[in-house]
C-alpha cells in the first residue's frame, strides 16, 4: 500500500466502526471506492442486521464511477452466493480494476476464496495482512473485529466488563439499589458504548436490586440498544408475582434472553417466556454455578453474538475474573470517596491471582474519568489465533 492507500483504508476502517453492535452475527466492515482518477466515488459499511454488506453499499453509491476504479475494504469480500449474490460477484460486475483487502476473512465459507475468485476474474488484489502483519491498520482491524474472530474460531464473543467506582474502589452501598457514582459526561459515554455491543449481560441480583433499563439512551440512538442477557440460575424471574421489570420494556426492539440453571421447573421456564423472554437452560459446574466457558459458548456459538458487555453485579465480576474470562475492562472512576462502612468493594475477592492489564486509552470528564484496559496478552493471543488460520 502507498500513502494514499493507507489514508483511504483508514477511512474505511473508521467507517466500519459505526456498525459495531448492530451487525452481528456478521463482521462490521467498511469499504471505499475510488474512481479512475483516484477520487472517492462511494463509501459503504455493513448495515444493521448484517446486510447489505459494505461492498454492495459502496458500489451502489459509486454507480458507474466504480468501473476501472479501486476498492479498499477492511475484510475479504465474501464469495458464497446468498439471497442477493456474493460481494465478489458485485465487484466483478462493477468492473473494478484493483481491490485492497486489509484482513482475510476467517469464516470457513471464505478464507481466501474471495481473493482467489477476484483474481480469477482479472482483478488485481493486494492482501495487506500478508504483507505486514505489524502494520497499525492490520492491528486496528483485528481489534475492531476481535469479537467476530473469536466467535468464528473459538465459538465465543469478546467479553468486556464495565464497572463504575469511587476513588476508593466502592461501587455502591450494601443492600441498596443503584447508586449514581460518576458524572453526566461519564454516564452519557456508558450509553454510547452500549450501542457498540451486541448484548449486555447482568446477574439476577442486579436486576432485582437496581431494576435497570439497560438501554442506549442517546438521542436518536435508542434503536442501538443491545440484547439483554440475564444470569438467573434459580429462575427467579419466573417466580415474580405481578412485578414489572423495566428491562422488559421495548423487547420488540432489543430482546431479552434469560439463562437458567438445569433443574429449574418447566412451569417456571414457561412463566419467564410468557414475559417475552427467550430462555436457555445451562449446565451447572461442580460448585453449582454457571461456568463462563459454557456461557461464552451459548452466547457465541449458539446465539451468534460477537461482543458482550457485562455490567453487574459484583458476584458476576468476581467469577469472571476468577475464571480468566474478561478480555477488556471499562473502568469508570469518580474522584469522590464513599467513606461509608456500608460501601461495597467492586472486587469480591476469592482468588490469590494478580490480574494484569494494559491501558488502551483514557478519557476524562472533570470529576470522572474512564480507563479502558485489555487483558495483558489479549492482543498476542488474538493475533496468534488469526494467523493460525493462514499457516
Amino acid at each position: 500500500m502507498d500513502l494514499r492507500d493507507k489514508e483511504v483504508m483508514r477511512e474505511a476502517l473508521d467507517y466500519a466502526s459505526w456498525g459495531l453492535g448492530v451487525v452481528w452475527p456478521n463482521p462490521s466492515v467498511g469499504c471505499v471506492v475510488r474512481g479512475v482518477n483516484g477520487e472517492i466515488v462511494g463509501k459503504g459499511r455493513t448495515l444493521s442486521g448484517g446486510r447489505p454488506h459494505a461492498e454492495k453499499e459502496a458500489l451502489r453509491e459509486a454507480g458507474e464511477g466504480a468501473r476501472g476504479g479501486e476498492v479498499s475494504v477492511t475484510l475479504e469480500p465474501c464469495n458464497h452466493e446468498g439471497e442477493s449474490g456474493s460481494c465478489v460477484h458485485a465487484l466483478l460486475e462493477a468492473g473494478v480494476r484493483r481491490v485492497v483487502v486489509l484482513l482475510g476473512d476467517v469464516d470457513v465459507r471464505v478464507r481466501g476464496g474471495g481473493v482467489e475468485a477476484l483474481r480469477r476474474g482479472g482483478v488485481e488484489v493486494e492482501e495487506v495482512w500478508k504483507e505486514d502483519r505489524s502494520d497499525d491498520l492490520v492491528r486496528d482491524a483485528l481489534r475492531l473485529n476481535g469479537g467476530y474472530i473469536l466467535n468464528r474460531l473459538e465459538g465465543r464473543p469478546l467479553l468486556s466488563l464495565k464497572v463504575a467506582t469511587t476513588l476508593d474502589g466502592k461501587m455502591g452501598l450494601r443492600g441498596r439499589g443503584g447508586v449514581k457514582i460518576t458524572n453526566e459526561g461519564a454516564h452519557e459515554d456508558v450509553h454510547r458504548m452500549r450501542g457498540c455491543y451486541d448484548g449486555i449481560l447482568v446477574g439476577w441480583g442486579t436486576v432485582k436490586l437496581d431494576d435497570p433499563l439497560l438501554t442506549c439512551r442517546i438521542e436518536g440512538e435508542s434503536w442501538r440498544s443491545p440484547l439483554v442477557i440475564v444470569l438467573d440460575k434459580e429462575g427467579s424471574m419466573g417466580r415474580l408475582e405481578g412485578e414489572e421489570l423495566r428491562l422488559m420494556e421495548d423487547l420488540s426492539v432489543r430482546g431479552l434472553v434469560v439463562l437458567v440453571g438445569e433443574g429449574v421447573e418447566d412451569e417456571v421456564v414457561r412463566r419467564i417466556e410468557e414475559r417475552g423472554a427467550s430462555v436457555r437452560v445451562m449446565r451447572l459446574g461442580i460448585r453449582g454455578g454457571m461456568r463462563w466457558r459454557d456461557i461464552g459458548k451459548v452466547l457465541g456459538r449458539e446465539m451468534g453474538l460477537t461482543r458482550v458487555m457485562v455490567e453487574g453485579g459484583r458476584g458476576v465480576f468476581t467469577r469472571m475474573l476468577n475464571e480468566s474470562s474478561v478480555d477488556r475492562l471499562y473502568w469508570y472512576r469518580d474522584g469522590s470517596l464513599m467513606g461509608s462502612k456500608d460501601g461495597l468493594d467492586v472486587w469480591g475477592g476469592g482468588s490469590d491471582d494478580v490480574w494484569r492489564w494494559k491501558v488502551l486509552k483514557r478519557r476524562d470528564w472533570g470529576s470522572s474519568d474512564l480507563v479502558v484496559l485489555e487483558e495483558e496478552d489479549f492482543d498476542e493471543r488474538l493475533c496468534g489465533l488469526y494467523e493460525e488460520v493462514w499457516v
